[in-house]
């Protein structure tokens, strides 16, 4: 399994494009970074060349009963956190989310409403508030 620091580092170039820590920035031209990330990709799934048939496919069933769940979510949930879904992946992590200012993450909310307007014309529309 990759190391703690190794899979955060990882988290931070793909979420920012910034260099990860101890690396110099030539060190990640665009071919030597697919070929880092395909590496540790690698890395991150070695737990799975140990399982044997049996085990291969109830992990498949528990990762596709995971993946329904986000996708038929629906309403006020589409919106929110979901260490959940990331639970299901064996690296035990759970990365601090870095949360916009209030005038950045209304304006994110308005543009992902929109794109569902674009995407989903024909969705059905609710009109109950969020009352968690």
């Amino acid at each position: 399994m990759m190391n703690q620091g190794a899979f955060n580092d990882l988290l931070l170039y793909l979420s920012t494009n910034a260099t990860p820590r101890g690396l110099a920035g030539d060190v990640w031209t665009r071919a030597t970074s697919v070929a880092a990330i395909l590496a540790i990709v690698a890395l991150m799934d070695e737990d799975l060349v140990s399982l044997d048939r049996d085990a291969l496919v109830a992990e498949i069933k528990r990762l596709r009963a995971g993946i329904r769940e986000h996708r038929d979510s629906s309403g006020h949930e589409l919106c929110w956190h979901h260490p959940k879904l990331w639970s299901l992946l064996p690296e035990k992590t759970d990365p601090l989310p870095r949360v916009p200012e209030w005038p950045q993450f209304l304006r994110g909310c308005l543009k992902y409403r929109e794109s569902l307007d674009q995407q989903l014309p024909d969705a059905p529309r609710i009109q109950h508030e969020y009352d968690r």
